[in-house]
């Protein structure tokens, strides 16, 4: 008799451990939709403030200024194509162990020397501002540079 209650009991424990019993989860929200719930609308509270209308306007003026058209768009593909494998590059070139560190140094080493050069003292910060300056009057066209 007792053999067989120790192998009663080693058949219940045994059974409770390989196939545990589901636990009812009562606390856990379901998935329809329940009759608390109420649609949510956001609505913008001001009007935008960009014209779309006027950006196409723009845009096609632009584009009807260019002369060239079928070279314009080359330089267009040829600089997004550009800028798209420079991001491969530098994707490839990050996986390498040593040389992301090296290129933090490069920048923060950069980084001290801008500040050293540029940001510290007012004479070479007025400095920095007539080249950004000058810089953008070449660009722009407007004005004369220096």
């Amino acid at each position: 008799m007792a053999a067989t209650m120790i192998r009663s009991s080693r058949l219940s424990i045994s059974s409770r451990t390989s196939s545990p019993r589901p636990v009812p989860l009562t606390n856990l929200p379901s998935l329809s939709r329940s009759r608390n719930q109420k649609a949510v609308v956001v609505r913008a509270a001001e009007e935008s403030s960009i014209d779309t209308d006027q950006i196409i306007k723009d845009v096609k003026a632009k584009w009807d200024a260019v002369d060239n058209k079928p070279q314009f768009v080359l330089y267009s593909v040829g600089a997004v194509a550009g800028v798209w494998f420079t991001a491969q590059l530098l994707g490839a070139v990050d996986r390498f162990p040593l040389i992301p560190k090296a290129f933090e140094l490069v920048g923060l080493s950069y980084s001290i020397w801008f500040t050293y050069r540029y940001l510290l003292f007012k004479s070479t910060r007025v400095e920095l501002i007539k080249e950004v300056e000058t810089l953008k009057e070449k660009i722009t066209g407007n004005g004369t540079a220096e």
